[in-house]
C-alpha cells in the first residue's frame, strides 16, 4: 500500500493520502498513517510505502504493524530518533 505525503507548510505537519483519499495530517506522517491504517483494519503484515508528493522515490517503507508501534522522538535529551510510540494519556485505555 502506497501513501503520498505533502508538507502542509505550517508547524511541521504533513498531509497524507492513500490514492485520492486524504488519510490525515500528522507530525510523523509514516508512523501516524500506519496507526490510522491499523485502526481501520489494514493487516499488520501489509507493506506500507511512503513517497513524497510528486516523487517516485521511496522515502520509507515497512510493515503497517511495526510502523504503527514507532514514532520520532525529539526533545532536549534525545533526538531526532525513532522510538516506541506512547499514546497520549487520554488514549492509553484503547
Amino acid at each position: 500500500m502506497a501513501i503520498h505525503v505533502h508538507f502542509d507548510g505550517g508547524g511541521s505537519r504533513y498531509r497524507v493520502r492513500v490514492g485520492s483519499r486524504h488519510l490525515g495530517t500528522y507530525r510523523c506522517p509514516f508512523f501516524g498513517a500506519a496507526r490510522t491504517l491499523l485502526e481501520e483494519g489494514v493487516p499488520r503484515h501489509e507493506l506500507l510505502i511512503m513517497h513524497r508528493e510528486g516523487s517516485p522515490i521511496v522515502s520509507m517503507q515497512g510493515l503497517v504493524g511495526e510502523a504503527a508501534a514507532l514514532t520520532v522522538i525529539e526533545n532536549d535529551v534525545r533526538g531526532p530518533d525513532i522510538g516506541r510510540y506512547q499514546p497520549p494519556p487520554r488514549q492509553r485505555h484503547l
